[in-house]
This record gives C-alpha cells, structure tokens and sequence, in this order.
C-alpha cells in the first residue's frame, strides 16, 4: 500500500481550485469540466466571489506545500530514522527562508519560523506560539506511515508546529481504518472508527456520516476551510458517500476551499479503499 502516493494524487488532483470558496462557480465548472489535476487558472479565481490564487506556477500533477511537505519529511526519514524535531525545523527553514529552495507559497507556520529563526540571527530575542490548527499537523503522520515508523514518531515531530492533541487522537484513527482489510466494507470501518476520536466534535462526524447531500451538510455542520475542527469531518463525509478513488478526489476539489490540503487525507483514506486509477499515475512526481 503506498500511503505517499495516495496522499499526494489526492492532492494534486485538487490544487488547481484549491482556496476557491465559490461552491456554486465550481459546481457549474465541473459540469462542463474535468477539474482533476488542472493548473490553476488567474482568470478563474478572479471570477470566483472569494478565492485565494497562490499557486501562480503550479502544473498539472503539483500538490499543496503541505503535500512538498509530507514528501521531504518521506524522504529525510527514509535517509534517517532517527531525524528529530529539531531536524524537521531545519528542513522547514532550509525551504521557507529567504534564499531557500521552495518557490511557492508559505503559510503561517514556515514564516513564524523563519521571522524567529531571522530574529535570533540579530540577537533579538522572538519566541512564537506554534499551535496550528491547519491540517500540516498530518504530514508527519503521512510521512512516517509510508516508510513504517510509528505514529508516536509522527506526533513527536508535528509538535513542532502544533500543541493540538487532537492530533495524536486522529493518527490512533488514521491508524483503525489503515489497519483493516481493504476488502471490508468501508462504511462500517469508517463508523466504527471514530470511537478513537473520542467524543471529539461528535455530532459533526455523526452528520458526515448520516447526511447524504454534501450542500446540506457544509451548510449545517462545517466550512470548507482548513481548521482541522471542521475539514477532519468533512473529508470523513467525502470518502464515505463515494464509491471509488477517482469519485472521492473529484467531490472534494468540487467543495472547495482547502481542497488540496484535505485531498492528502481523502487520497490516504480513500486510497485504502479503492484503487487508483491507472491513469493517474503520471501525476505523480515523487522522486
């Protein structure tokens, strides 16, 4: 099963309307198009009513920063096991800091590391609170599920950026459905696996499960946003009313919103369940 692969088809496929939060615009677009796996497109955001367009160079087959982020932590980790937080911080800054390698865009955890890895260079004493709540918490999980380390190495190296510990409760989860078999019927490991949630945010996964239209449940329980309180049902909501990977990638980038960052989890998850289809294998650009 390969965890990497999945997670990061299920967010290239998204990238080219990710941080459009015009659901009606995307929902007339898909109509007419196939949204998997395009580039994004200026014009296309600037019609949109909110939209986001951060990935002015992205091409077909390119994933969100935090889809670069779980392939550099896979691949540091395959080279070294025993990589620490500290690691992980080095790797963030040799990417986000001025000069650095990354050309995209960087989200709010990488710049709060790098103003105060800026600051201590002047001797300015600057310390920050990391308590994200974006779904970037999940890349070290990613990482370190693909290559067989343990879901304590993935916490450990997520407190980095985040002091969340829904976190930890939510790779024990990833953990349940990874572990059954692929033949299983995926609604009944999907239900039965939310007890290692416990509690959390309840009656928002009770409605992802039991709420068929995806209109009404956006509407009522969650946003389309990448606050890991409402995208962790949401993407639980997309895998369980499809039927196959290609349908599960394709209902996520027509919601919108963080759809490149959910599709990680939705390409893991669904990924498990269905196998993807051939023809997205040339979008993968893993080395």
């Amino acid at each position: 099963m390969n965890y990497l692969e999945h997670a990061l088809l299920g967010s290239a496929a998204s990238l080219g309307y990710h941080w459009i939060y015009d659901r009606p615009l995307l929902k007339q677009r898909a109509h007419h198009n196939d949204l998997l796996f395009q580039a994004p497109n200026k014009e296309l955001y600037e019609r949109a009513k909110n939209a986001y367009f951060v990935y002015p160079d992205a091409l077909p087959g390119d994933v969100s920063v935090q889809g670069e982020i779980a392939q550099w932590l896979y691949d540091a980790l395959t080279h070294n096991k025993a990589f620490t937080q500290d690691d992980y911080r080095q790797l963030l800054l040799d990417a986000f800091r001025p000069g650095g390698h990354y050309r995209g865009y960087v989200e709010s955890y990488g710049r709060k590391l790098v103003l105060e890895m800026l600051a201590a260079t002047q001797k300015i004493p600057l310390s920050l609170k990391h308590d994200d709540d974006q779904l970037v918490g999940f890349a070290p999980y990613i990482a370190c599920k693909a290559i067989g380390l343990s879901r304590d190495c993935a916490w450990r190296l997520a407190q980095l950026l985040t002091t969340r510990t829904i976190y930890d409760k939510a790779y024990r989860w990833l953990d349940v459905i990874l572990a059954s078999e692929v033949t299983a019927h995926k609604q009944t490991v999907l239900e039965e696996s939310l007890s290692q949630l416990e509690g959390y945010v309840a009656e928002r996964f009770k409605a992802a499960i039991n709420t068929k239209e995806t209109d009404v449940f956006i509407q009522d329980y969650v946003n389309t946003a990448c606050h890991i309180d409402h995208a962790l049902p949401l993407i639980v909501h997309i895998v369980y009313h499809t039927n196959s990977f290609e349908e599960a990638l394709a209902l996520n980038t027509a919601i919108g919103g963080a759809s490149a960052d959910r599709g990680l989890l939705v390409g893991l998850l669904a990924g498990h369940f269905h196998k993807p289809p051939q023809s997205f294998m040339k979008y993968l650009k893993t080395k």
